[in-house]
């Protein structure tokens, strides 16, 4: 006779979780404060663990991440680059050279730098709330539909100088990542991702050749002549490594 498993205390595709996950947060940290999940991932829900987990000098790179269906699952979304040494991202790798590669970006976000995309970022948020105005002023409007999530993918695209033809494809590929699945990634999920990273692997190939003004252009690298096998610098990694990460838990 089979064995059910119990259902994990933790489960961001359960209903209503993207709406409202802080009941089952509270519930997890009362009922499992260190919790294994089934996957093989851990999760800490108190405050005191987690500063202790920031400052216990762990990896967070994939190298070090023992054998577990988590891996699996993000080889099977992302590719076996995606469980190479130093991870698939600067977020995924360990000083010193995430302080190398963290040193490299900072010059783009200089305080000048900042000030000056404020008049393109109150556009963006000025346009959304002027569509929001122009609805019916009778009818329900979600703000996370039509304000909280395209505002801060408006503002990374105009950062990134994306051109506007090309947002709305890169959008329906973010929505079909962010929208969940159990088990296995189905083959749309797969298909967005794979056209993300050929996207940005375009855009970052086309900025080198043809530097604009926009944020990313501005501290990208000229084209490597060292090994692309290599992590030895920023541009290998931009052309080389897919774009995508872990989500968070």
């Amino acid at each position: 006779m089979s064995q059910t498993l119990p259902p994990p205390l933790f489960d961001p595709f359960a209903p209503g979780f993207t709406d409202d996950p802080y009941p089952q947060y509270a519930a997890l940290r009362a009922a499992a404060p260190v919790y294994q999940h089934p996957l093989g991932f851990w999760l800490l829900t108190c405050y005191d663990d987690v500063c202790w987990l920031l400052r216990a000098g762990l990896s967070v790179e994939d190298r070090n991440i023992a054998a577990s269906p988590l891996v699996e699952l993000r080889e099977q979304m992302f590719g076996e680059e995606a469980a190479r040494p130093g991870g698939v991202s600067m977020l995924d790798r360990d000083p010193p050279d995430h302080t190398r590669l963290r040193r490299l970006v900072s010059r783009a976000f200089t305080p000048p730098r900042v000030a000056a995309l404020e008049p393109a970022i109150r556009a963006i948020a000025d346009h959304l709330l002027d569509e929001l105005d122009e609805a019916d002023p009778d009818a329900t409007v979600d703000l996370v539909e039509r304000y909280a999530y395209p505002l801060p993918f408006a503002v990374i695209a105009e950062l990134l100088g994306i051109p506007q033809a090309d947002r709305p494809r890169l959008h329906a590929w973010f929505g079909v990542l962010l929208t969940g699945w159990a088990g296995d990634p189905p083959a749309e999920a797969v298909r967005a991702s794979e056209g993300i990273v050929a996207y940005l692997r375009d855009l970052v190939d086309a900025k080198r050749h043809s530097p604009a003004a926009d944020l990313a252009a501005s501290w990208l690298p000229p084209r490597p002549t060292c090994s692309p096998r290599r992590s030895c610098c920023l541009a290998c990694s931009s052309s080389s490594s897919p774009a995508m990460t872990r989500r968070p838990a």
